[in-house]
């Protein structure tokens, strides 16, 4: 399992490059428009270091491409498919706590 990680961390490092030099961004950009150190952004994108699933939504905003696009390639369908619901499960959790607050925000006072 750990190498299948480590498979598909450096696959979508692969294909985050390959949308940002479309975009023709350096990846000294990429860490300005993310807010991070570009160094870190290189860890991400030779899949060094593992992508958190936020970090992998800004990317993808940034490049103006679906998390679907990112992720997705004949070779890795299973892992990807996923990978990529587990993010769209964060961005669920993410829209029901901020409803939640403001609820308790309008109605608790």
């Amino acid at each position: 399992m750990v190498e299948k990680d480590q498979d598909l961390t450096k696959y979508v490092g692969e294909r985050i490059r390959k949308y940002r030099l479309r975009r023709k961004l350096s990846q000294r950009d990429m860490g300005k428009l993310l807010g991070i150190p570009y160094q870190r952004y290189q860890k991400y994108e030779v899949g060094e270091i593992r992508l958190p699933a936020e970090m992998l939504l800004k990317i993808g905003q940034v490049l103006d491409v679906s998390l679907d696009t990112l992720m997705y390639d004949e070779n890795f369908p299973d892992e990807a498919i996923k990978y990529v619901r587990k993010v769209r499960k964060l961005r669920e959790r993410q829209f029901n706590a901020a409803k939640l607050i403001h609820m308790i925000i309008f109605f608790g006072t």
